[in-house]
């Protein structure tokens, strides 16, 4: 009676000749770590306070070999803005240049994207104290008060306008980065 072979056993029968060399291994363990990197960048961005996470970035960037690191650097970087906002705190796009390291081109565009997220939150938050300034006098002058009256400045076409000017610079300056 014939035997009955699994199909893991005609697998590896079919594929016993197919052995990868030292350089696909290596080649294929480099894609796979270049692959994990958006995941290890959102595991970053979760984080409470990102330090062990970033260290865990490092290492798996730092450990793709040389002659791969270009493109690893492309896919950390275009994962990284697809992630990051003007809310993003600015430690993690700093996280993400010291990632790269200081003498990469993007290292300067990520900090021009700090500076972006820096002036716009001083200047929301001027604007926040102005509107609600000006709207709590405007309710006095109409003798309105009282604890159910609750100031948005946030809801305000000024502010509005704000958050668009500087979402479009911000958005402008990620697409540089990654194109870089």
């Amino acid at each position: 009676m014939a035997e009955i072979k699994s199909t893991i056993d005609l697998v590896m029968e079919r594929t016993k000749h197919l052995v990868m060399s030292g350089e696909e291994k290596k080649h294929q363990d480099a894609l796979e770590r270049i692959d994990k990197i958006p995941g290890v960048f959102q595991r970053y961005l979760d984080g409470l306070d990102g330090l062990g996470r970033l260290d865990e970035l490092m290492e798996m960037y730092r450990g793709i070999p040389a002659e791969y690191r270009h493109e690893a650097r492309r896919k950390l970087l275009v994962s990284a803005m697809e992630r990051v906002s003007l809310e993003t705190p600015s430690a993690f796009i700093g996280g993400v240049g010291e990632v790269v390291g200081k003498d990469d081109p993007a290292s300067m565009l990520l900090e021009e994207l700090q500076e972006i997220q820096r002036q716009y939150g001083e200047r929301a938050e001027a604007l926040k104290r102005r509107i609600a300034g000006d709207i709590e006098e405007q309710l006095r002058e109409r003798e309105i008060e009282g604890d159910a009256v609750v100031v948005v400045p946030e809801e305000t076409a000024p502010f509005a306008s704000l958050v668009a000017d500087y979402r479009g610079k911000f958005e402008t300056c990620k697409n540089r980065i990654a194109q870089s």
